[in-house]
């Protein structure tokens, strides 16, 4: 919150498309950060402190201006009402819309562990990982013989295959 805080501190002059961006950068890769973690009621927190000291520079820039007014300007102006944006005129003099992302609006990621003794390279839990990557929309699994399509393996115990001596593992493209 410190790192927030210290954005609209940075920004207390800036415009506020300038503090939109820094904002969003920092929100966005927080939020990926934890994503992967119990996390709705956290990012909720984060998104009502950062409306609050929205809300606080705001009124700090526009100390004369009607709460009315500030609404207008600067929380009815992106897609959707309630969220902090602007509106500002590009080079060419086309209106572009900067918008306050929501922490709340990255969506988590939940994992399902692996069962422990599943080996991606077995063909006993081919089926298992096959199942895993269709009910996670990724790309699918690769067997071993597809990895290892056209590999020699060599194994040997030491010298003329004596035990004790050291092991090697040798592979060569067939």
């Amino acid at each position: 919150m410190g790192k927030i805080h210290d954005t609209f501190t940075k920004h207390r002059g800036s415009e506020a498309h300038a503090l939109i961006r820094d904002l969003n950068m920092k929100i966005r890769g927080w939020a990926n950060y934890h994503k992967h973690v119990v996390s709705a009621k956290t990012f909720s927190y984060v998104d009502g402190y950062i409306w609050n000291e929205a809300w606080q520079w705001v009124k700090r820039r526009h100390r004369n201006k009607s709460i009315q007014w500030l609404k207008k300007t600067y929380w009815s102006k992106g897609s959707k009402p309630g969220r902090f944006s602007t509106v500002v005129k590009d080079k060419n003099g086309n209106p572009r819309t900067y918008e306050l992302i929501k922490a709340y609006s990255i969506h988590i990621q939940r994992h399902i562990k692996i069962k422990s003794d599943a080996n991606p390279f077995d063909p006993e839990h081919q089926q298992y990982f096959r199942t895993r990557r269709v009910k996670s929309k990724m790309i699918p699994v690769t067997t071993a013989e597809e990895i290892c399509n056209g590999i020699t393996v060599n194994f040997s115990i030491g010298k003329g295959k004596q035990p004790g001596g050291p092991a090697r593992l040798s592979f060569r493209n067939a």
